[in-house]
C-alpha cells in the first residue's frame, strides 16, 4: 500500500510521521526494533536520490524513533530537490522497511510529489 502526500515545494523540507506498530496493532517502540531503512528513489526512472539506499534511519540519519513507537523522519532539501529541470513534477518513492522480533518484517511506500519552482536554484 502507497501513502501519498501533497505536492512539496521543491528543495524544501518535509516531515513525515507514523505509529509503529506490529500486524496486532501493538505499538512497537525503540527497544523492539532492530533496524528501520529508507530507500527513496524518482518513480520515473527510479533513480536513488541523496544516496539514501537501505540507509539506516533508527535514530540516525533524520530518523527518530521513540519507546512509545512514534517515528519521525525529516526529508531535507537534498530529498526533494528537482532531478529534472524540464518537468513540472516529480514523484518520489520513501521506502521504509522495518525489521522487529528478529526476523519480523514491515515495509511502508510514501509517494510524494516535488513540484518544480520557478526560482529554485
Amino acid at each position: 500500500m502507497v501513502t501519498t502526500f501533497r505536492a512539496v515545494a521543491e528543495s524544501s523540507t518535509r516531515l513525515y510521521s507514523a505509529v509503529l506498530t506490529d500486524e496486532n496493532g501493538n505499538r512497537l517502540g525503540s527497544s523492539g526494533i532492530d533496524s528501520i531503512k529508507l530507500t527513496l528513489y524518482n518513480r520515473h526512472d527510479r533513480a536513488i536520490v541523496n544516496s539514501r539506499d537501505a540507509q539506516n534511519v533508527l535514530n540516525a540519519n533524520g530518523g527518530s524513533l521513540d519507546s512509545q513507537g512514534n517515528f519521525t523522519f525529516e526529508f531535507t532539501p537534498l530529498d526533494t530537490a528537482i532531478l529534472d529541470d524540464t518537468l513540472e513534477y516529480e514523484n518520489r518513492i520513501a521506502l521504509f522497511e522495518v525489521v522487529f522480533a528478529g526476523t519480523r518484517k514491515s515495509a511502508q511506500e510514501i509517494e510524494f510529489q516535488i513540484r518544480n519552482a520557478i526560482n529554485v536554484p
